[in-house]
C-alpha cells in the first residue's frame, strides 16, 4: 500500500475516533428522549461521487444534496464535498475533523462507487484509473478502518450511511457494493446503514438513488429512533425495487436517537371522570387510503386533505371498567362487567366493552364531551405522521406494539388487555390501534369521504347510516393485523360487541378545564 493511502487512513480513523469519543461523552449522559434534549451540536460530513474520470456517473448529486438540506432542516451543521479525489479526501477530513468538538454528533454519508477485495471494502474515489497497471489503491477508502476505529475502548454512537450498490461495465469482474463487515471486536454503541445487500442485483450506472431518496423521505417523519427509521427504508426500498434492493444495517446497541423528535404532548389533564385526558392542537392531514396502500376498501376513498380547526382533548386511554362502572353508579345505570378470559391486572384496568354506541355517547356527555368524529380520531391516530398506512413502521413487530389476535412477542393476552400496555403514539395516545375498536360519532357512509367538498373542515359525517350502522376505529383483540391496523380502515357496527370500547372527546372550553382535577 502506497503512503498517501496509508495517511489518508490514518485520517479517517482519527475522524472516527473523535466521533466515537464525542458521542461517548453524549450517551454517558442520562437518556434523553428525542435528538434535541442534552446534546451537543449535530455536524454531518456529505461525501458524493458523480463525475468519474473513468467511470460513468452512479448517480447525480441530486440525493445527496436532498439529505443535506434535510439534515440543515433538522439543525445539523452540513459539509458537502462534491467529486472527491485522492486528494481532495485528505483535505476534506481535515477541515471536517477542525470543527468537531467533545459533545458533538457526528454523521457520515458516502455515495459513489463501492468494490470488494478479497472480502474488504473500498469507497472509489473519482481519480481511480481503471486502465492504472500499477498499485491504484491509493483512490480507494478502506472501509477497514470503520472496524479499526471502532475497536478503541470507548462508548459512542457514530451514524454511517452509505449508498454504493451501482454496477459499471469497466468494473467487470470486481464485486460492487459493501461487503459484509465483521462485527467480532466492535464495541456497542454503533450504527451503520447500507444501501444494499451482498447478494443483491447491483444496480446500473445512472439510476436514480433510490436508497438515498427514501432516507431523506424517512426523515420528514417525527418519532422514528434509528430502528424505526431503518425498518421503514429497508421495506420501501424493497418494495420500489421488486426485491432486488434490501438495505441492511450493522447496530451494535445504539442508543435511542432521533433525527426529528417524537411530537410532544403539550398537555395532559384528569378529567371528572377520573381519566386523562391529551390535548391535541388544531392542524391539518391527509385522511383516507394511503396512495399505493395493499387491501384499501373504496370507503376509505379517496385521500383528502382534512382541517381540524379547533383543538381538543382526547382520552389517554380508552375508558377503563372504573371508570364506566362510576358513572353507571352516579347515574344509575345498570351495567354488567363482562368476564375475560385474561387475567393480566385487575379488571378494572380494562377497557369497558359491550357498550352500544348511545350508552357510549351518553357517557362521554356525562364526561363533559362526546365520541370523537372519525376525522378527529384519524388526525389523533397519525400522531402527526402524514402517509403512514399502519401506525409504525414494520407490521412484523405488531404483536409487539399492540393486542392483535394470536399470541406472540408483547401481545400475551389471548382477549383483552389492560389499558397501556404498549407504546403510546407521538400524541400519547394509548390503543389507538388494536385491543379494541372504537366507537366514532358519525354514522357510517361508504361514499362520505367523496361529500366533503375541499376544503374539508371539521366533519362530522353523514346524518344517517344503514340500519343505523355507526364507524369504529382502530381494529381489537381479534383483527387481523395486515387489514384492520391501517389507520384508514373503517369498520361499521350498530349493535354492542365484546371487542368494541371507546374514548371521549373533550371541547376545550372553559367550562371544561374547570372540571379538570390537576
Amino acid at each position: 500500500m502506497k503512503p498517501r493511502t496509508v495517511e489518508a487512513m490514518r485520517l479517517l480513523s482519527n475522524i472516527g475516533l473523535a466521533c466515537l469519543l464525542m458521542a461517548g461523552y453524549l450517551f454517558a449522559q442520562p437518556s434523553q428522549a428525542g435528538s434535541s434534549e442534552g446534546q451537543g451540536r449535530k455536524k454531518a460530513l456529505i461525501i458524493s461521487n458523480a463525475a468519474y474520470q473513468w467511470l460513468a456517473t452512479p448517480a447525480k448529486h441530486v440525493g445527496a444534496q436532498a439529505l443535506g438540506a434535510a439534515l440543515r432542516e433538522l439543525n445539523f451543521q452540513v459539509t458537502e464535498e462534491f467529486d472527491v479525489t485522492s486528494s481532495s479526501l485528505e483535505q476534506a477530513i481535515r477541515r471536517f475533523q477542525s470543527g468537531l468538538r467533545e459533545g458533538d454528533v457526528c454523521l457520515v454519508y458516502y455515495s459513489g462507487y463501492v468494490i470488494q477485495d478479497n472480502s474488504a471494502s473500498y469507497l472509489v474515489m473519482t481519480d481511480y484509473n481503471t486502465e492504472a497497471t500499477g498499485d491504484n489503491k491509493a483512490s480507494l477508502y478502506l472501509l477497514l478502518r470503520l472496524q479499526q476505529t471502532l475497536a478503541r475502548p470507548a462508548l459512542a454512537i457514530r451514524m454511517f450511511v452509505i449508498d454504493g450498490g451501482w454496477s459499471e461495465p469497466r468494473l467487470a469482474g470486481r464485486r460492487t457494493g459493501v461487503a459484509t463487515e465483521s462485527s467480532a471486536g466492535l464495541p456497542p454503541n454503533v450504527w451503520m446503514f447500507v444501501s444494499t445487500s451482498p447478494d443483491d442485483v447491483p444496480t446500473k450506472a445512472g439510476a436514480a438513488a433510490l436508497f438515498t431518496q427514501t432516507f431523506v423521505a424517512a426523515l420528514k417523519k417525527p418519532g422514528l429512533d434509528l430502528t424505526d427509521l431503518a425498518t421503514e427504508v429497508i421495506r420501501d426500498v424493497r418494495k420500489a425495487s421488486n426485491g432486488t434492493q434490501t438495505p441492511r444495517v450493522v447496530d451494535i446497541g445504539a442508543p435511542k436517537f432521533y433525527f426529528r423528535d417524537p411530537l410532544k404532548v403539550t398537555q395532559v389533564r384528569e378529567n371528572q371522570d377520573t381519566l386523562e385526558y391529551v390535548y391535541i392542537e388544531p392542524g391539518s392531514f391527509l385522511m383516507g387510503c394511503v396512495p399505493g396502500s395493499e387491501k384499501c376498501a373504496e370507503d376509505e376513498r379517496p385521500q383528502h386533505q382534512v382541517a381540524i380547526t379547533h383543538g381538543f382533548w382526547l382520552g389517554k386511554t380508552e375508558v377503563t371498567e372504573d371508570a364506566f362502572e362510576r358513572f353507571a353508579g352516579i347515574t344509575h345505570f345498570k351495567y354488567q362487567p363482562p368476564r375475560h378470559t385474561t387475567n393480566a391486572g385487575t379488571r378494572g384496568s380494562y377497557p369497558v366493552v359491550s357498550v352500544g354506541w348511545d350508552v357510549a355517547q351518553k357517557y362521554c356527555q356525562w364526561a363533559g364531551g362526546r365520541l370523537p368524529t372519525e376525522a378527529e380520531w384519524e388526525y389523533a391516530a397519525r400522531g402527526g405522521v402524514q402517509n403512514q398506512t399502519y401506525p409504525f413502521p414494520d407490521l412484523e413487530s405488531a404483536s409487539n406494539k399492540a393486542n392483535i389476535f394470536h399470541t406472540k412477542g408483547l401481545d400475551v393476552y389471548e382477549e383483552l388487555a389492560p389499558v397501556k400496555m404498549f407504546d403510546p403514539n407521538s400524541f400519547g395516545l394509548y390503543d389507538m390501534a388494536g385491543n379494541v375498536w372504537e366507537w366514532v360519532t358519525d354514522f357510517y357512509n361508504a361514499t362520505s369521504y367523496r361529500q366533503c367538498a375541499a376544503p374539508c373542515k371539521d366533519p362530522k359525517g353523514p346524518d344517517g347510516g344503514p340500519k343505523g350502522a355507526h364507524v369504529v376505529r382502530g381494529g381489537s383483540w381479534a383483527s387481523d393485523a395486515r387489514e384492520h391496523l391501517r389507520i384508514s380502515y373503517r369498520g361499521k357496527e350498530s349493535k354492542d360487541s365484546n371487542v368494541i370500547g371507546f374514548r371521549c372527546m373533550l371541547p376545550d372550553t372553559e367550562g371544561v378545564r374547570a372540571h379538570f382535577r390537576n
